[in-house]
């Protein structure tokens, strides 16, 4: 827990998550306590905190989720024990049980947008973006190099920045608004992931 807290004290302090590894946090951890790790016991240790990787995507996936929510946008969450953040269906939100994978895909069909909160294996592109984007959906995503790279913020999904997620509101909304514009974005989206 006390890595944990390390982790998202350097987390919020840092002007950019995407360069942010997991590894370079666990190296900097460590080091706050005076121990120094090399690389290949940072791995090790990246192995040993896989949860404490699950718990920070939580911690930002939850963030993401309330601030749509505080700002009107209404939020469908799938998965188990998200009833215990958000009980009873209210301010816009409701909470599905879990699904398989493949239901999950075929659900995207249904919805225009998907929020994702990458891995903190920040060099790619998870596979639940390229999914959201063969289904016809925007997704909603935090950043990674690969996206910077490819330049797909605003061309082939919508690109916030962790920790400073009530940025994407207006962006969102005015997505939502301009049918025109998400409709664009959804087929840019489409014929990119095929």
């Amino acid at each position: 827990m006390i890595l944990s807290s390390f982790m998202i004290r350097r987390l919020s302090h840092s002007g950019s998550y995407t360069d942010c590894t997991i590894e370079k946090i666990i190296i900097e951890g460590f080091r706050s306590f005076g121990i120094e790790l090399n690389r290949e016991e940072a791995i090790y240790m990246l192995t040993v905190c896989s949860k404490v990787e699950l718990f920070l995507r939580g911690y930002f996936r939850e963030k993401a989720i309330k601030t749509l929510i505080d700002n009107g946008i209404e939020v469908d969450i799938f998965g188990d024990g998200w009833e215990d953040f958000f009980p009873c269906s209210e301010n816009g939100v409701q909470v599905f049980s879990s699904v398989s994978y493949r239901e999950m895909a075929d659900l995207m069909t249904e919805y225009q947008y998907v929020l994702n909160v990458m891995p903190w294996s920040k060099a790619g592109f998870h596979d639940r973006i390229a999914t959201a984007m063969l289904n016809g959906c925007i997704c909603i995503s935090d950043s990674s190099t690969y996206i910077e790279r490819e330049k797909l913020d605003r061309e082939k999904m919508l690109v916030y920045q962790l920790g400073k997620e009530e940025s994407m509101i207006d962006t969102i909304k005015e997505y939502m608004s301009d049918s025109k514009k998400a409709e664009k974005i959804s087929v840019a989206a489409t014929e990119y992931a095929i």
